[in-house]
């Protein structure tokens, strides 16, 4: 009798570990959700820290973040409004620009089959390398304008 008892609660208990399991392995982060919505191939900016909020994804240059709208929404432009950027492209580094028409402090993120920094949940911090003469230390939150591809392979 006792070692039926046994035997069910340890299989209740087995139960509540494969539920704890299921929940866990299930629930993605809101930050990775939001991250993945930077596809292969292409960089991205968000508007909020750690990949949330309003989005913009090219797989091309951009000259003028002035000119372009966010691609989860109609209303704003992701111009000075960038707090978290990724490089999702295959060939090629990307640099993200203070000014338009590539101008101004530049940071640059590698591809991620290069390794080294391919993102930043955080620019007011400094992320990336300098691509500029002082980006290294610079602020890059709200600052971006524009971006290029470099050193494609």
């Amino acid at each position: 009798m006792e070692s039926l008892h046994v035997r069910k609660l340890v299989a209740a208990l087995f139960a509540i570990i494969l539920g704890v399991s299921a929940l866990t392995l299930s629930a993605p982060s809101a930050s990775h959700a939001a991250l993945s919505s930077c596809s292969s191939g292409t960089a991205c900016v968000w508007d909020s820290n750690d990949y949330k909020g309003n989005y913009m994804k090219a797989s091309n240059l951009v000259n003028n973040y002035k000119t372009i709208n966010w691609n989860n929404t109609s209303s704003g432009t992701p111009n000075d409004k960038a707090n978290s950027v990724a490089n999702r492209g295959s060939r090629c580094a990307v640099v993200f620009f203070q000014d338009t028409y590539h101008k101004g402090a530049g940071i640059r993120f590698n591809r991620p089959a290069a390794g080294g920094i391919k993102q930043d949940p955080y620019l007011k911090n400094g992320g990336g390398y300098s691509y500029t003469t002082g980006a290294n230390t610079k602020n890059f939150e709200n600052k971006i304008s524009s971006h290029k591809w470099v050193n494609c392979a």
